[in-house]
């Protein structure tokens, strides 16, 4: 449903908003129907609109920072995996992990260097 208002959204802002309620204002006006309720009525609609208008704008913001966070985390998460790598890499003592198929997912340098001499 968020596209079709894409296609729409360049025509839907304040100033078409102005321009709707003053051309409904002085069509009223020409045809007498200029009351104060009918005046009410249309700024009122106008309102309405541009409350719309603004919550989608604010929206549209809360789900571009939380997506930049979503990067950021993400971002974080991978250097994390790698600074504790690293860190398991640099223990003097040998070090293998191995998975569910028995293979070795992991081997520090010690290891590395233990199984190289075998």
């Amino acid at each position: 449903m968020r596209e079709p208002f894409k296609e729409y959204q360049g025509l839907l802002n304040e100033r078409s908003t102005a321009a709707a309620v003053i051309f409904t204002l002085a069509l009223m006006w020409s045809v007498g129907q200029v009351t104060f309720i009918g005046s009410l009525f249309v700024g009122a609609v106008a309102g309405a609109f541009l409350l719309q208008l603004e919550i989608k704008r604010r929206m549209e913001r809360l789900e571009n920072r939380r997506s930049a966070i979503r990067e950021k985390r993400k971002s974080k998460s991978g250097s994390s995996v790698l600074l504790g790598a690293n860190a398991l890499d640099r223990l003097p003592s040998p070090l293998l992990l191995v998975d569910g198929d028995k293979k070795i997912a992991f081997a520090n340098e010690s290891a590395r260097e233990l199984l190289a001499a075998i």
